[in-house]
């Protein structure tokens, strides 16, 4: 996994682009595996900054019955020189209907070579501005929890892999995650409880987010 953390971004009105970001090299972080090579990877790639637009969150309504449901990963990423950075990757659809057992998709369709993870979090714990965003990666941060707890379990980086940390038969609770290189998808069985909510989100771009409710 790779961590994107930057100080602020400038945006084009409605475009979803940004200026610039400048990243923050960690200071005594012990990241591994997969992570550490993503992460520094990234940021190398990443400049300077001012602020941004994010809209990432994309509502559809799916129907209830137990069916496959698909997530896809969707947009790209492209630098200008001298101009602009911008990404509009994003959850597609960002919010998804399901049966408590159904099996859901998670499918890598973007157009580039990032990885991402699909990650069960808190509602409260998502990052809901530009210093959230790319603070997200900072010590004390959901990301850099995710970045702890579940980089160390992924064991290959080009494939993908269900990481159970809340312990049920599915993606069920707080840090379970869906690990998805590029070229690849993964079905895994949502098992949560009819009535719950799960928010989710990407621990390497922050602004891709969405949620799931188990009917």
């Amino acid at each position: 996994m790779r961590r994107k953390r930057t100080d602020g971004l400038a945006t084009s009105p409605g475009t979803g682009q940004f200026t610039d970001e400048s990243s923050h090299p960690d200071e005594g972080d012990d990241m591994r595996g997969p992570i550490r090579a993503v992460t520094t990877s990234r940021v190398a790639r990443i400049a300077a900054v001012a602020a941004i637009a994010l809209g990432s969150v994309f509502a559809l309504t799916g129907t209830s019955a137990a069916q496959d449901k698909t997530i896809r990963t969707l947009g790209t990423e492209d630098v200008h020189i001298n101009s602009k950075i911008f990404s509009n990757l994003r959850f597609s659809p960002g919010h998804t209907t399901l049966n408590s057992g159904d099996q859901l998709t998670l499918s890598h369709d973007d157009a580039t070579e990032e990885p991402h993870t699909l990650t069960i979090v808190n509602a409260s714990e998502l990052p809901s501005d530009v210093e959230g965003v790319f603070g997200c990666g900072a010590p004390g941060t959901v990301c850099d929890e995710v970045f702890t707890t579940v980089g160390p379990q992924i064991t290959d980086e080009t494939k993908s892999q269900f990481i159970n940390v809340a312990g049920g038969s599915g993606l069920d609770g707080r840090l379970d995650t869906l690990w998805l290189p590029a070229g690849t998808s993964i079905s895994v069985p949502v098992t949560a409880p009819s009535g719950t909510t799960l928010s989710y989100f990407c621990a390497i771009h922050a602004w891709m987010q969405g949620s799931i409710t188990v009917s």
